[in-house]
């Protein structure tokens, strides 16, 4: 293992950070609202009605596009076609309450006219999107000529107003006149927010001709067929060519499919799709003059409104559908699902458990992921998909809705869905869940009908709420909560519901403000290593990671909800923005920008130093220590030292880096220009004969210089005892206090924490996870700090006290392969609540996952409130004493009854019996033991009251 930097930076987490919820009223998150009936309502009629598409406007109508033939219920309308035999096509429009206000039949099913996608405008405009391929000239949309052409294909986009009127229905693309050599399939819509333009994209075979651009493609050179491309077009507001784009390519082999799209507030547009780059392992897709990165896979690229690229970027996976959408920011949400494993373009490796995974992904306005969540099933029995146009961003920006078709069962970390399947085959249901912009789970339902039902469409509705559009199979339909009647057609039926929030938002970013402008801006991220915000009343705590400083806390109805920062780090000063306490009276509220701007302190100097053994002390085996410093101060150190004195019965063997010196003493390490936030670390190893007895302390040390004008020194000391064993599980959690006195609770002396774990399987594991469920009604949750870890990982907390660390890509090989490198830890501290009294115990064990076998448990560390302290093995005098904290490395405080009688002499000595700090004290005292070497010394009382002594370790 090399020296390097150390960052908490999340490495693309394939799972979710955990949700925020004050009480358990607040944990059923979202409910199905009603369901409003589209389908023929006569029963035993085999005619029934389909949907496809649907869109909302920004008071809440929905706008559908329907198909029936017959009578078609819209909610409590019924609609009675003409008495004929025809399939018709047409755009309707329901209010909030589903109630329908119009309907306009676009065409009948040998016009030849499709309509593939809606959307709608700030004022409430609705706009088509539609295909002409066959069918008598001339073509009409709702009675208006859109085109002449008897052969080809024609793309048109037409115009309704709020109140169902048609501005215009007008071609804006076309195809030659030749059908064996070309097609042309439009497939999604979008409408500028800011200038009101719109876009297209889809994917053409041959030749496709868009306002005076004619777009080729290269033929093969055997046949007239030609591969598919994709295409993007920008028109303007009554949808006449602005400028039209196509998927580079270089053979006859290359395809390329787009299949959504969406602009920005800054009127950047932003699509997406699935690339093959022909037979040359040398990527030569690409677009406007831009190539892709990668020889195949998921493209996103985002163009300014001139067409220029702003990037282009793939990963190397095989997708089979797509949902997406674009916030004002210019960040994006992308989701598809894939049916093999594979790995990201950065090398980050994706695995299906299933038999196809969803994955669902945040970018950053400039293309960087900023977090990746994965919704897999059990083994190849289960089936989870993304649906097409199964994403959208609700109103306020804080959550995105995902969903799709369900075969067997959906399970993550914090949800589960469905129910077993014993076979591949059977019927599939419509799933659904929501995450918050920060990727943490919120809630899934899934739709139960008796032989399947299957999504179409969701749509974000305000308030919170989403619609989903669907088909269902029999004579009634299961919505969480509701199980609705559905007699009528024996034929599938149609119909769309609401899902409502049940909680409220309260959200904001704790960040490093680096040039202190109060403001978060694209640059700057979450403070180093992450923080944990704490949401009052109900002390929920909400991690608010380093990747972006984001936090959410979802909360039930009440008053006065405020956030803070429970240990906010040194040297910064944190300003708190976000205004007035907030409070909800109906679920839905968002309280949002309860921010915290990190600023530093110019010219704080101060560096950290930790010491973990990370291996067992076993007799004859090789003993792992991990060094790990961190620049905690805001001033650059240009050089400085590193010091590690191991226990005097260790053997050197190596380290990460080789040491600058070697002696008797131990072993020191250069550094240079460690920067603010930054984190390094060594691992080294050493030998423990095989004669060294079971049962003694072996104790090692390290120091981090520079000491003079260090602002806290007693970080720069840190020591790592452990018991010598013989037999031992490699997966353990251990703590640093096993008795606290009710004194040290009220001052908040931390609970420190190591949990370790070793790969005794017989292979690598790639993903390790740590759960550990914290008592949150014994630990004050929102003081949680991750202090070190072995290997890069992302962690995350839930208010019930649910420690997720996950180390992504480790690729931590068997302990049969490499023993040293096979070994692992976490390590974080935790201050107990104020309020525990004698006799309460504080109780952690931890659960170790490798790979998605089953969890390993650890031991139970376990912490005891009483009156009196000691260490075992000193005599009973020393259980009336209390002497803390222990290791010490500033101030150690004793308490000694009976010492009111007269004066209290107290004693340090060393391990050669020499007295090395002396004090005489009544009653409570302190005893400095800064400076001194770290180690193992005895503290001895004499005076009033009975004589003790007692074990103290200096670090």
């Amino acid at each position: 293992m090399k020296n390097a930097s150390f960052s908490w930076r999340l490495p693309a987490a394939l799972l979710l950070l955990t949700l925020c919820l004050t009480s358990p009223a607040a944990a059923q998150t979202a409910q199905f609202t009603g369901l409003t009936p589209l389908y023929n309502p006569a029963p035993g009629v085999r005619d029934g009605s389909s949907t496809f598409h649907c869109t909302a406007d920004a008071a809440g109508n929905t706008f559908m596009m329907v198909r029936y033939r017959g009578a078609l219920r819209l909610g409590g309308t019924v609609v009675a076609a003409p008495a004929d035999t025809l399939y018709r096509q047409a755009v309707a429009k329901l209010n909030p309450a589903g109630v329908l206000q119009w309907l306009r039949d676009i065409n009948t099913e040998d016009s030849g006219v499709d309509c593939v996608s809606l959307q709608t405008d700030v004022a409430g405009n609705l706009y088509a999107l539609g295909r002409i391929c066959c069918g008598p000239a001339p073509h009409t949309v709702d009675g208006l000529v859109v085109s002449g052409l008897q052969e080809g294909t024609t793309a048109y986009v037409a115009k309704w107003s709020g109140g169902g009127v048609i501005q215009y229905a007008t071609a804006f693309a076309t195809t030659p006149s030749n059908p064996l050599a070309t097609d042309l399939n439009p497939w999604r819509l979008a409408v500028s927010p800011t200038t009101g333009a719109l876009a297209v994209t889809g994917m053409y075979i041959g030749a496709m001709v868009v306002g005076a651009d004619t777009l080729r493609q290269i033929e093969r050179s055997l046949g007239p067929y030609i591969n598919a491309n994709a295409f993007v077009a920008r028109l303007s507001v009554t949808g006449t060519p602005q400028w039209a784009l196509r998927m580079e390519d270089a053979d006859s082999v290359t395809f390329s499919f787009a299949t959504e799209l969406g602009f920005d507030a800054a009127d950047n547009l932003h699509f997406v799709g699935f690339y093959g780059a022909g037979a040359s392992p040398t990527p030569r897709t690409g677009i406007n003059g831009v190539a892709l990165p990668a020889h195949y896979g998921i493209f996103r690229i985002k163009l300014s409104p001139t067409a220029q690229v702003v990037y282009a970027e793939a990963d190397p996976l095989i997708a089979e559908s797509f949902g997406f959408a674009v916030a004002p920011d210019g960040s994006s949400y992308l989701a598809y699902s894939i049916p093999f494993s594979g790995a990201l373009a950065s090398g980050q490796p994706v695995r299906v458990r299933g038999s196809e995974a969803t994955l669902v992904a945040r970018y950053a306005p400039d293309g960087r992921l900023q977090w990746l969540h994965q919704f897999d099933g059990r083994d190849s029995t289960d089936y989870v998909q993304i649906g097409q146009r199964m994403l959208a961003l609700s109103r306020d920006g804080q959550e995105v809705f995902v969903g799709g078709r369900l075969h067997g069962v959906l399970r993550d970390d914090n949800l589960q869905l469905g129910t077993p399947a014993t076979t591949r085959g059977g019927p599939q249901h419509a799933w659904l869940a929501a995450l918050s912009a920060a990727g943490k789970v919120l809630w899934g339902h899934t739709v139960d009908s008796r032989a399947g039902s299957y999504p179409r469409q969701l749509q974000a509705l305000p308030d919170g709420k989403v619609g989903l559009l669907a088909i269902a199979a029999g004579d009634s339909i299961g919505l969480g909560n509701l199980t609705i009647s559905t007699p009528g057609n024996r034929n599938n039926k149609a119909f769309f519901t609401t899902l409502s929030r049940q909680y409220n938002t309260l959200s904001g970013a704790a960040y490093l403000d680096a040039n202190a402008d109060g403001v978060q801006n694209a640059t700057e991220t979450g403070f180093p290593g992450g923080l944990v915000v704490e949401v009052n009343p109900g002390a929920v705590p909400c991690a608010a990671p380093e990747s972006t400083g984001h936090y959410d806390a979802y909360l039930d109805l009440g008053v006065n909800f405020t956030a803070t920062l429970p240990a906010p780090p040194p040297h910064y000063t944190v300003v708190g923005q976000g205004g007035a306490p907030a409070t909800f009276s109906t679920y839905g509220g968002v309280a949002a920008g309860r921010s915290f701007a990190l600023q530093p302190i110019a010219g704080q100097q101060d560096v950290q130093v930790l010491l973990t053994l990370i291996s067992p002390a076993r007799p004859g085996a090789l003993v792992t220590y991990q060094v790990q410093y961190r620049n905690t101060g805001t001033a650059a150190l240009p050089t400085g030292t590193v010091a590690l004195a191991p226990d005097a019965r260790l053997l050197y063997q190596t380290s990460s880096q080789a040491p600058t010196t070697t002696g008797a003493t131990g072993l020191t390490w250069a550094y240079a220009n460690l920067l603010p936030g930054q984190t390094r670390r060594l691992t080294v190893t050493f030998r423990l004969p095989p004669t060294t007895p079971l049962g003694g302390l072996l104790t090692s040390t390290a120091t981090v210089a520079p000491l003079i004008g260090d602002l806290l020194p007693l970080d720069n000391t840190s020591t790592a005892s452990r018991t010598v064993t013989g037999s031992f599980d490699p997966n353990d959690i251990e703590v640093n206090h096993t008795q606290l006195s009710p004194g040290q609770v009220v001052a908040g002396e931390w609970l420190e924490y190591t949990v370790r774990f070793q790969n005794h399987g017989s292979d690598t594991a790639f993903v390790v996870a740590l759960h550990d469920s914290l008592p949150a009604h014994l630990l004050r949750l929102g003081t949680l700090q991750l202090l070190a870890a072995s290997h890069n990982c992302n962690w995350s907390l839930s208010p019930a006290g649910r420690l997720l660390v996950r180390f992504d890509d480790i690729q931590l090989p068997s302990q049969t392969t490499n023993p040293i490198a096979s070994d692992g830890f976490v390590r974080f501290r935790v201050r107990p609540v104020g309020t525990l009294v004698p006799g309460d115990r504080i109780p952690n064990r931890a659960a170790i996952f490798f790979d998605y076998n089953a969890p390993l448990a650890t031991n139970t560390a376990l912490t005891t409130i009483q009156t009196t302290l000691g260490l075992p093995g000193e005599n009973d005098a020393a259980d009336a004493v209390r002497v803390w904290p222990n290791p010490a490395s500033g101030l150690l405080h004793v308490e000694a009854p009976g010492a009111e009688t007269g004066p209290l002499t107290l004693t340090l000595t060393d391990a050669l019996g020499r007295a090395v700090r002396t004090t005489t004290r009544t009653t409570a005292t302190t005893l400095d033991v800064s400076g001194l070497p770290a180690g193992l010394y005895v503290l001895r009382g004499v005076g009033a009251g009975t004589p003790f002594s007692q074990r103290v370790v200096v670090r």
